[in-house]
């Protein structure tokens, strides 16, 4: 266990239950003492180093080390044409004596990701992706998907077009696919079993043909599944969404922006402007009545 003990500066039990802050042991600290044990001696401390660096620039991406690790494990999912049911993160990178932390460009990999991430988490226009408004509007409303399964889709087509010169216009074709996708599908049928399968085949098509072709054909029951749908999680991303498709909204809302009844849920002086108290509270939650708009102006 004497790297361990070099990893986290401190006498280890058998279990190496506990990290160097005293807390249980995540994923990404099991896999970061594999990686340290199959370094030579004199690549440890350069590997300690561009780990910290690593976990700092995680920390400025607003996303775990363990969140990383989940991303990447579907880029190699995705090259393996593995589309099986997924299994934890642990189980999946011990494989084979934790063969797929072995791969030479393992940690560049990683580094890489990690900065895509910052740009979309942080909704950097002026990062080395040169994202448009247009990207930056769509991932915005993806942030407010339910789920986190479009960060696969993200991840993998990222490590695939990284290179690409075409980056940026392609990626804005990109997200209006999976937000048409992934948006009508939840609509349909709110819940992760909805759109695991399609997500584990596009991340596959991704890699191999460098789109996703998600095939959806609109149930006759949609319309009334959308009047619905404010009652869902999907809510939210749909009026965001909304906002953005106007044109005359030209720049992005707030992180924190509010949704606002336009039509007040208590009306001071019960004047229903013709209604009675229970005909407005029919309409008052639909999407009709509510609009997207920044905390400050709300108030």
């Amino acid at each position: 266990m004497v790297y361990l003990q070099a990893l986290f500066g401190r006498q280890t039990n058998s279990d190496a239950t506990l990290n160097d802050r005293g807390m249980p042991l995540a994923d990404s600290d099991i896999f970061k003492a594999q990686m340290y044990r199959n370094k030579e001696q004199a690549e440890r401390q350069d590997f300690a180093n561009d780990w910290k660096d690593l976990r700092e620039s995680c920390e400025k991406a607003k996303i775990q080390l363990d969140d990383l690790f989940r991303y990447y494990s579907h880029y190699i999912r995705a090259v393996k044409k593995d589309k099986s049911k997924e299994i934890g993160l642990r189980r999946f990178y011990a494989e084979n004596k934790y063969e797929k932390l072995k791969t030479p460009t393992f940690m560049d990999d990683l580094e890489s990701l990690c900065v895509f991430w910052d740009e979309l988490n942080n909704f950097r226009a002026d990062g080395d992706l040169k994202l448009s408004f247009e990207d930056l509007k769509y991932i915005q409303c993806l942030h407010n998907y339910p789920n986190d399964y479009w960060k696969y889709l993200a991840s993998v087509y990222f490590l695939k077009h990284k290179e690409s010169a075409d980056f940026q216009k392609n990626f804005s074709a990109f997200l209006r696919k999976i937000i048409a996708f992934l948006f009508s599908k939840f609509i349909e049928r709110p819940s992760v079993n909805a759109i695991r399968d399609d997500v584990f085949q596009g991340v596959i098509d991704l890699w191999a043909t460098g789109t996703v072709n998600f095939k959806y054909e609109m149930s006759k029951t949609f319309s009334a599944q959308l009047e619905d749908s404010h009652k869902t999680k999907i809510a939210r991303g749909l009026i965001l969404l909304h906002s953005y498709l106007n044109d005359r909204q030209s720049s992005l809302l707030p992180e924190n922006f509010e949704v606002e009844h336009i039509f007040p849920v208590k009306w001071q002086d019960t004047n229903y402007q013709g209604w009675t108290e229970t005909e407005a509270e029919e309409q008052l939650q639909r999407y009709g009545n509510k609009v997207a708009i920044e905390k400050k102006l709300n108030i």
